[in-house]
């Protein structure tokens, strides 16, 4: 959802909480300490106090929103706002773009990215050949670049190579690819 759409769909703090507890519960609200459904009407602070355990509870005990200050509205829009920025987005960004100060919106940030890195956590791991769109691959020394490996390496190439056609991967060339690099060229500056 953009901001647009947000702030036309939750227009108030109200209507964040009980689309947040549709979200988490279902149809009937819970007790986030017991389970019960035996809650009271909603206080003006926007917490139920449950019947059953006699505790007060909110959409937001036991995640990741738990003891934050920042209303869900707030939240909401700094996700949309995070989730939306192509390349990332600093923290003094989202600060002017949600209107908290910087050290919160620098809080709400991480926060934000600790939660996107749990949500991932149990995705396999790629292996095999990955084709990516848009990467820059550099840094350390390959092992091929090791003089201890170098007689082996055309023959370890040829095998790989040989290992995925077999497997029915193509690896002819798909047209004309006009970014080369000259043998020339300087890999970097070295001063001294």
């Amino acid at each position: 959802m953009n901001l647009i759409e947000i702030s036309e769909k939750f227009p108030n703090e109200i209507d964040c909480i009980e689309y947040a507890e549709k979200v988490r519960f279902g149809k009937k609200v819970k007790c986030a300490y017991c389970g019960s459904n035996d809650l009271s009407q909603r206080f003006s602070d926007f917490r139920h106090r449950c019947k059953n355990c006699n505790k007060s509870t909110a959409v937001t005990v036991h995640t990741h929103l738990h003891n934050t200050r920042i209303t869900l509205k707030t939240w909401f829009y700094a996700i949309s706002v995070i989730t939306d920025a192509k390349k990332g987005m600093s923290a003094l960004q989202l600060h002017r773009n949600i209107g908290v100060s910087y050290p919160t919106a620098f809080k709400l940030y991480h926060k934000l990215r600790e939660m996107m890195k749990e949500e991932n956590k149990d995705l396999p791991e790629l292996d095999g050949i990955v084709e990516m769109d848009e990467t820059y691959i550099g840094g350390k020394p390959r092992k091929f670049d090791n003089p201890e490996f170098g007689p082996k390496r055309r023959e370890y190439l040829d095998d790989q190579l040989e290992k995925y056609t077999n497997e029915g991967f193509d690896f002819t060339p798909q047209g004309h690819n006009p970014a080369k690099i000259k043998n020339d060229s300087k890999k970097g500056k070295r001063y001294g």
